[in-house]
């Protein structure tokens, strides 16, 4: 089959009954907990017999760390493919196809590892489709997919994508799509908040200084020189800018004492590693000085609460697009209740993304077969119509709101909004923006002890 200009042109008409059926609509008629285990293995004994799968097996691959330092990410990886995949197959598969998940173990997204799993799943079990979380810092998943046009999709990494698709000749990984928006919000959203709150009066500071700790990595770097840049315009100091190797890092005294020597308003750590930052939090609070604390993504992850418990009151984060645990956001109030229904807990938040990207993509491939009749098993010319359908049709509401993507396939930043919480007793609280907030911003709970 070919993508014509004649194909693109079909009756706009069917496009968007087609949309409003698999995509808007398509969310709300998953399925509210499917079964027990044993109707799950019976549903996919059956489904052929019932004629459920007239067309067999899409396989399609999962990359996450199953084992090594980030197996809890990884965890939270595979329990949303497989949330999805259930789901998916009890409504019928996609395009008449039973979903078959196929995994690839990244430990901890070694370069080396990483091309090796991916050309395994590629090659060896015949996958049509790769998803992940968040991956290689260098994203070596673009180069190892890009030549054979397969389609990738995870959420993370976003200067990365825009660095590498920007600096490639143009199409170079069009297969490519990445579920999150912008990360730009990252480096100026918190030093403007947290300006109003001190000008409105919601924040009392000791001084201007803002005391920055980040790791030697893109990710941490980069958000890091974003906040220095931006709270130096509002006219902050940058008391402390100091640099801690990628990886674990248990010991945080070195850089402790130097706060505690001249303690800042604001003590801002960017490493985003959960285990780090708890082990961060921590020894901070054990002489704490009167600042307050913003951490970068850690809190995201349950490991974080889990290691800290109540420790972690007071402690400010955010996102550069609105949650899953955003106050008022009824899509994500109404995934958290059916992961736990599912779970019997509330998972990491990948694994919504995971959840997500599946349904993204089944709604892509019903949309590509319908308009340009492209079969989601084909070569590698059928995956080029789906991730173009994908690219210029995807309008799927997602608990980040509506999923359309950009002209270098993240989420369009025109429908985020950047969200900040507050943690107090292991609970997450939305904070900013008002509309959103189920709480005000409040001075940490080491505030009237803390060194002065």
């Amino acid at each position: 089959m070919s993508f014509t200009s004649k194909n693109m042109g079909i009756v706009a008409v069917v496009v968007v009954i087609v949309a409003a059926l698999a995509g808007v609509s398509g969310y709300y008629m998953a399925p509210r907990g499917v079964g027990t285990e044993e109707a799950y293995q019976e549903g996919y004994d059956t489904g052929f017999e019932e004629g459920r799968y007239p067309n067999g097996i899409l396989k399609v691959g999962l990359l996450a760390p199953l084992t090594g330092g980030q197996v809890a990410a990884g965890e939270a990886f595979v329990q949303g493919a497989e949330w999805a995949v259930e789901e998916i197959n009890a409504l019928g598969g996609i395009c008449g196809y039973k979903v078959e998940l196929v995994k690839g173990d990244t430990e901890d997204f070694e370069t080396s590892k990483i091309q090796a799993i991916i050309e395994k799943l590629i090659t060896a079990d015949g996958v049509h489709a790769i998803f992940g979380g968040h991956g290689n810092i260098a994203l070596v998943e673009y180069d190892a997919v890009k030549k054979y046009d397969m389609i990738f999709m995870f959420g993370a990494e976003w200067q990365t994508h825009e660095k590498k698709w920007t600096e490639s000749p143009e199409g170079e990984y069009k297969t490519c799509f990445n579920l999150v928006s912008s990360y730009m919000p990252y480096r100026w959203h918190v030093p403007i908040t947290f300006d109003k709150w001190v000008k409105e009066g919601k924040l009392e500071i000791i001084n201007n200084k803002v005391a920055i700790v980040y790791s030697d990595n893109y990710y941490s770097s980069w958000i890091a020189e974003g906040l220095s840049e931006n709270f130096e315009e509002l006219g902050y100091e940058i008391s402390l800018w100091e640099m801690v190797p990628y990886g674990t890092v248990t010991e945080w005294g070195s850089i402790l004492a130097k706060i505690r020597a001249d303690p800042p308003g604001l003590v801002i750590n960017t490493d985003w590693m959960p285990s780090n930052e708890a082990a961060f939090v921590e020894q901070f609070l054990e002489n704490p000085t009167k600042s307050h604390m913003f951490i970068q993504y850690a809190p995201h992850a349950p490991e974080f609460v889990e290691l800290l418990g109540e420790k972690c009151s007071g402690i400010i984060y955010n996102s550069p697009s609105m949650g899953v645990y955003t106050a008022g956001n009824k899509v994500g109030e109404e995934l958290i209740e059916r992961a736990k229904e599912r779970f019997g807990f509330e998972p990491y938040s990948y694994c919504f993304t995971l959840y997500e990207e599946l349904w993204v993509y089944k709604q892509a491939c019903e949309l590509a077969q319908a308009i340009y009749g492209a079969d989601p098993a084909g070569g590698r010319e059928d995956r080029l119509v789906i991730a173009k359908t994908m690219e210029e049709k995807t309008a799927w509401r997602g608990s980040s709101g509506l999923y359309v993507f950009d002209e270098i396939h993240c989420l369009d930043e025109q429908y985020s909004i950047p969200i900040i919480y507050q943690l107090w007793e292991g609970e997450r609280h939305t904070v900013e923006p008002d509309t959103y907030a189920d709480a005000e911003i409040q001075p940490p709970p080491w505030w009237n002890k803390g060194i002065e």
